[in-house]
């Protein structure tokens, strides 16, 4: 039966092996595979038919996240779990190795002028985004430079966060085209039509020119938030309703709310050695004592970061795997970690000296219980180091603070850490049900979007402390081929495999 449908797309394949689109521009020609895999359905309601028919080759890890994915579309990703699931199925012009150095991605090869103001990257000529119904027939078309163009474009529009737009500010005619997208709200005011320094002369080049030298841009180029998709996944600049098609090693073939996404190979990839295994799950769970258990059990195969939970209840003092875990798990020890900070919001009533109160209720030393020494760092502002003897006259009995929510686990722990210091003199902590601040919440948290260190200034004024968590991951001894590099989001799964069958 299944070759009998294969035959049936095989043979309806060649009579759209080129389909001519009539476009306000002209004709504009489209190529689709001629022996491409059967049609990717929509991603909300499917079933993976790769999955349901094992053999003896089937190989599928599972990985497991402890924050929320609630997002495919790459310019909206806040969160390491999040760009993680990115990478499996988008790719970038470059992209890092695990040794953290840029290499090729969609771009074979790229020159650089003497004078380091343009970049010119020439792109594989086998390149094909997955099968899905966000294109005609359901068939994914080739790969093409004008791709390139229309993801810069759209960094910069006001229906999106600021996030990939910050990083190519250095591109010629970016910053004017950002600047009137977020402040000409009048479309027919507009007079810009994109970035006028990212060029596309045919569709095998992609030319960047930059304002001012940026010694960066390669990195930055190889960022989640550089990763390319065609226009045709934007439905009316919704992220809800953003189809997850790329040109990566895996395709997403169902997902369940932002707690189960389902990944299957993808046949098509230029790299026909890779990736290396059938299927990739990644399981989502918010409770860290479920997602451990699931890992103890073998229904998880990689937690790529540890939550403060498992930190405490897998390693010794000494920072090392418990003697129990030795024999059967793996602990990686990347070099990337994440900051975290608690700020003041100045539009609201909350003074200065109050808050300087609340970080005086913090040392140097600070760290949460029960983990090594050196895993988590609090850190201080040098303005803002006090003295421990003033913090009554700062924080009172009977004082309120309040603070915006958060859905980060690492920023919960620290809300009860806080709260609990804040109870101990005698003041309490108000939570609103609200990840913004406003003028009646006096402090909220953050975290440094995990790309940002080292290429975007993030420094403020209002920042109150700090704190730094270095990555731990942890895998079963039978997955193979598995490295970290300094970037806590970043996990390359083309060569990855395991000797698990299901």
């Amino acid at each position: 039966m299944m070759k009998q449908k294969s035959l049936a797309r095989l043979s309806l394949l060649f009579l759209f092996a080129i389909v001519l689109v009539t476009g306000c521009k002209g004709p504009e020609t489209t190529v689709v595979r001629q022996n491409p895999i059967a049609a990717a359905p929509d991603t909300s309601e499917t079933t993976d038919t790769t999955a349901s028919e094992p053999s003896a080759a089937f190989r599928q890890i599972n990985i497991g996240e402890i924050n929320p994915i609630p997002t495919m579309d790459p310019l909206f990703a806040e969160n390491a779990g999040t760009m993680r699931a990115l990478q499996l199925v988008y790719e970038g012009l470059v992209r890092f190795d695990r040794q953290g150095d840029v290499v090729p991605g969609i771009a074979t090869n790229w020159t650089v002028t003497d004078d380091s103001l343009q970049y010119t990257f020439t792109l594989r000529n086998n390149v094909y985004y997955h099968d899905n119904n966000a294109f005609n027939n359901g068939i994914g078309r080739k790969f093409k430079a004008s791709d390139v163009k229309f993801a810069f474009n759209r960094m910069a529009m006001n229906s999106v966060p600021d996030h990939a737009a910050q990083l190519f500010m250095s591109v010629e005619g970016f910053e004017p085209f950002y600047r009137e997208q977020h402040n000409i709200f009048n479309p027919g005011k507009r007079v810009l039509n994109g970035v006028t320094g990212v060029r596309t002369p045919n569709d095998t080049t992609v030319v960047f020119r930059l304002e001012e030298k940026d010694s960066h841009l390669l990195q930055k180029l190889a960022s989640p938030y550089a990763l390319i998709y065609p226009r045709e996944a934007i439905t009316n600049n919704n992220p809800d309703q953003f189809k997850a098609v790329g040109t990566g090693p895996f395709t997403l073939s169902q997902n369940r709310g932002d707690s189960l996404y389902t990944f299957a190979r993808f046949n098509d990839y230029y790299n026909p050695e890779q990736p290396r295994v059938n299927r990739v799950d990644v399981i989502v769970k918010k409770r860290e004592a479920n997602l451990f258990k699931s890992f103890t059990t073998r229904n998880i195969h990689i937690i790529p970061e540890l939550g403060l939970q498992m930190l405490q209840g897998v390693l010794d003092e000494n920072g090392a795997l418990k003697a129990s875990y030795a024999d059967s798990y793996r602990l990686s020890n990347p070099n990337g970690y994440t900051f975290y900070s608690l700020n003041r919001n100045s539009n609201a009533g909350l003074s200065r000296e109050k808050s300087a109160g609340v970080t005086a209720l913090f040392d140097s030393t600070e760290t949460f219980e029960n983990i090594p020494s050196g895993f988590v760092r609090f850190m201080k502002p040098m303005n803002r180091e006090n003295n421990q003897n003033n913090v009554q006259a700062r924080v009172s009995e009977g004082d309120t603070l309040n603070i915006t929510n958060t859905d980060d686990s690492y920023s919960l722990q620290f809300l009860v850490k806080l709260r609990n210091k804040l109870n101990e003199a005698g003041a309490t902590l108000r939570v609103y049900n609200i990840f913004t601040p406003t003028r009646n919440i006096g402090l909220y948290t953050t975290h440094n979007l995990p790309f940002y260190s080292g290429y975007i200034p993030e420094y403020s004024e209002d920042r109150l402390l700090s704190f730094r968590v270095h990555q731990k991951a942890l895998s079963q001894n039978e997955i193979e081929n598995l490295y970290f590099n300094s970037f806590p989001w970043w996990l390359d799964m083309r060569t990855v495999t395991t000797s698990l069958v299901p």
